[in-house]
């Protein structure tokens, strides 16, 4: 897919490339897949176009294990998982959410 207006978005779609705000910053890396919070915050940072690649069929699955380990990477994609801290809660979230859907946890 080409580029497209930020209102044409939506969630789903993959970035090809970063996402800049108006003063360079990378406010989404390429690769991410744009959720619905996201689409609001490219406005407010003035985001006016996307350079996208495809758009996700179905929205992920809690019960799908290979689905929840990709929301799960998605959800701690900056985190520095070196760091005690960010290593503890991402098992803390994971532990969580395996106990809510009965799926063992992939890592």
């Amino acid at each position: 897919m080409p580029t497209i207006k930020v209102d044409q978005l939506k969630p789903g779609y993959i970035l090809k490339a970063h996402a800049y705000n108006l003063h360079g910053q990378v406010l989404l890396p390429s690769g991410t897949r744009v959720a619905e919070h996201d689409i609001p915050i490219l406005k407010a940072w003035g985001v006016h176009h996307l350079e996208v690649q495809e758009e996700c069929d179905s929205p992920s699955d809690p019960a799908d294990p290979q689905k929840s380990d990709a929301e799960f990477q998605r959800l701690f994609r900056r985190q520095d998982m070196q760091h005690p801290g960010a290593a503890e809660l991402a098992k803390a979230c994971l532990q969580r959410k395996t106990a809510q859907n009965r799926t063992p946890p992939v890592l």
